[in-house]
């Protein structure tokens, strides 16, 4: 990489922002010119410390990381975006993909794909891989779940408590119990058990 790589970090996790800075080596031309942990600032870092990537938690605290594109994209801000989350859900990726986000990421990534990445980011070379399970979710769209439900039947999917569900959407524990209602009518189910009989596909219904 011929020109420097300015990195802003946006978590709200000190100790993880810290762990990927000291992580990135010193000659790879890359350059953390900060870290913010709330929408507000990353968006006044980002205008004025002018950032190549900004490495962005989907959670901060109570503020959705994905908004933050949004607020650039208003003010015509160019910077590109690598999503870091703990996240795996193909809906997550779908959205990133739709608002302009170069990558997604899971948090607990080896240091030379989060390297690799950045780089290939940054020269416009990345080529985003196929993620998640499209047939399933393509399922529940024909089922008529919304896609906020869809993202709660793949945390449900995936082995998650309702307060952990309500934790990680940034949602009430009543509104992902009610949703969780919605989607067993929907899919004429009763049980988790059943859902995750979903996931294989013989076992999904098909309308004759």
């Amino acid at each position: 990489m011929t020109n420097t790589c300015k990195l802003l970090l946006v978590e709200d996790h000190t100790f993880y922002a810290k762990g990927v800075e000291a992580s990135l080596p010193k000659n790879a031309g890359l350059q953390v010119v900060g870290h913010c942990t709330n929408l507000k600032d990353a968006l006044n870092s980002i205008q004025h410390l002018q950032p190549h990537i900004v490495l962005l938690d989907v959670r901060l605290g109570s503020e959705n990381g994905l908004d933050l594109v949004e607020l650039c994209r208003a003010k015509g801000l160019k910077t590109k975006f690598i999503v870091l989350s703990a996240d795996e859900r193909y809906t997550l990726h779908a959205n990133a993909a739709s608002i302009g986000i170069a990558a997604v990421l899971p948090k607990m990534i080896m240091l030379d794909q989060l390297l690799n990445t950045i780089i290939a980011v940054h020269l416009n070379k990345y080529v985003r891989p196929e993620a998640g399970d499209k047939a399933l979710v393509k399922f529940l769209q024909e089922e008529t779940l919304t896609e906020r439900q869809i993202e709660v039947c793949e945390l449900l999917m995936d082995g998650n408590s309702k307060n952990e569900i309500a934790r990680i959407l940034g949602r009430s524990p009543h509104t992902v119990d009610s949703q969780i209602r919605t989607i067993y009518a929907k899919l004429e189910i009763k049980t988790r058990e059943e859902l995750l009989l979903l996931k294989i596909p013989s076992n999904r219904k098909v309308d004759s």
